[in-house]
Order: structure tokens, then C-alpha cells, then sequence
């Protein structure tokens, strides 16, 4: 356990350090795993594949405009994945979905000023190596459409 070394410390200045170290880490505890959505945030799955899944990088379009984004999925069971989505226009989406064959669905949710929800449908593209499809969103400002185009990272 973690804080086991901290009770070996003796002394009325080692324990005020020992309690200064639980606090500090009881609040790095509380933030990451925190389940608020934050717009410009970061997902606790999208840390260098630290969420054992692939990551895919490449081009969210949505209504015309071009964003840079990274998707991870991480297989959760038979056919079943978790996914997560950060995108540089500061959107942090996660969620769950399903991949049958080269097919794969996603839904994922968002929060911040506008809260809203995301579906991804799409084929794997075996020769360049990418997952393509469309893109559905519907929040604040209204229903949204465009494409994707994510490449294994």
C-alpha cells in the first residue's frame, strides 16, 4: 500500500509531512478520477494508449470544419469496446460501442457549457490502415453531420 512507508516516519515534523503527503495525494486522487467532462480536458483513456487500446489519430469533419482528433478503443469484451475521443478544438467525448467484422459503432457523450452526444459509424479500410465513416452529434447548438478519418497511431 502506498501510504504504508508514511507510518514508519517519526516525529512531529515527519508527521506533519506524512499528512501534507496523504493531502496532496488525496486531491491528485480526487482529480483524476473525477467523472466530470470538461471542455479542453483530458480523458483518463487517452494518455498514450494507457487505457490498453489502440489509438488512432487523424481528421474529425463536422459541418465543414476540420478538426485534428485521436480516438482510443479498448475492447471491454466479445465484439464490445469503451472508447475515448479528444479532438484539438478542446471536445473530450467518451463512451462505449461495438465493432462486428470491419464495422464499428460508437456512441459518445460530452460535457462542459455544452453538453451533447456523439455517434461515430464506420468500416475499417485494410489497405490504408484507418477506420472511416460518419459522424452524427446533437447537442446545445443543434444536430450536427460530417465524416471521420482515423489512422492507427
Amino acid at each position: 500500500m502506498i501510504l504504508r512507508p508514511l507510518r514508519v516516519l517519526r516525529g512531529k515534523r515527519e508527521r506533519r509531512y506524512a499528512g501534507l503527503a496523504c493531502s496532496l495525494l488525496t486531491c491528485a486522487l480526487v482529480l483524476l478520477l473525477s467523472g466530470c467532462q470538461a471542455i479542453g480536458g483530458s480523458s483518463p483513456f487517452l494518455t498514450s494508449g494507457e487505457g490498453g487500446g489502440p489509438v488512432y489519430q487523424g481528421v474529425l469533419s463536422l459541418e465543414g470544419s476540420d478538426v485534428a482528433a485521436a480516438l482510443e478503443i479498448t475492447p471491454t469484451g466479445r465484439r464490445r469496446v469503451r472508447a475515448a475521443l479528444q479532438a484539438d478544438s478542446g471536445l473530450v467525448a467518451d463512451g462505449v460501442g461495438s465493432v462486428r467484422g470491419s464495422a464499428l459503432t460508437i456512441e459518445l457523450e460530452y460535457g462542459g457549457d455544452c453538453p451533447g452526444r456523439m455517434t461515430l459509424e464506420g468500416d475499417w479500410d485494410e489497405p490504408a490502415g484507418t477506420y472511416r465513416g460518419t459522424v452524427v452529434a446533437q447537442d446545445c447548438t443543434g444536430r450536427g453531420e460530417g465524416t471521420f478519418d482515423l489512422a492507427v497511431h
